[in-house]
């Protein structure tokens, strides 16, 4: 795969791309603290039948440092904006549903719990750092290869840019579902299980 950049003002977004021309795309967006490298058997197994596109998320593996002031709109011009420049129609996206994901409908949340999700991070720096590796790789992968690439994505973080990174996620998840929680899907779904 190809290493690319973008510039944004509040940093670099590196993004990786392997081309199979008139191949559909196939965009892998990892979630919350993981990096290009969650889907790097994925990214291996297709690249020779569909073109690839893989993002290290602004504040996430390549792409840092990087401000933690964006929205969840920057986050989405920003892919746009690369796809655009790629060059890419009709991506399909994957990555988007997580395994255990919270859910984005507002009837889930008390005003309490979204409050809480947009002030973790007091909650997250009175955990100790070894605890919080453990409690973050725990939930992520049924097998050992999996747990042992988390673990070693979350070795690439200083405690305390962990939690600012966590807390950032979780106040934009709070964000989206205040803005967005009664929406319906205005795109084609795949949900597997």
């Amino acid at each position: 795969m190809i290493e690319k950049t973008f510039s944004t003002p509040m940093g670099q977004i590196h993004y990786w791309t392997a081309e199979a021309p008139g191949r559909p795309w196939l965009v892998f967006l990892p979630g919350l603290t993981a990096d290009r490298r969650l889907f790097d058997k994925q990214t291996q197994a297709l690249s020779p039948r569909f073109s690839c596109l893989v993002w290290d998320a602004p504040a996430h593996g390549a792409s840092r440092p990087f401000a933690l002031a964006f929205s969840m709109e920057d986050l989405t011009c920003w892919l746009h904006a690369i796809l655009e420049r790629e060059g890419i129609k009709k991506p399909l996206l994957v990555g988007l549903v997580t395994i255990d994901a919270p859910p984005l409908g507002r009837r889930y949340y008390t005003r309490a719990e979204l409050w809480l999700l947009k002030h973790t991070k007091w909650m997250y720096r009175s955990i100790p750092w070894g605890l919080l590796q453990k409690w973050g790789t725990a939930g992520t992968s049924e097998s050992p290869y999996g747990h042992s690439l988390m673990e070693k994505m979350l070795e690439g973080y200083q405690k305390e840019e962990y939690c600012a990174l966590a807390t950032h996620g979780y106040k934009l998840l709070a964000q989206a579902v205040e803005a967005y929680g009664e929406s319906a899907l205005a795109c084609p779904a795949l949900l597997l299980c």
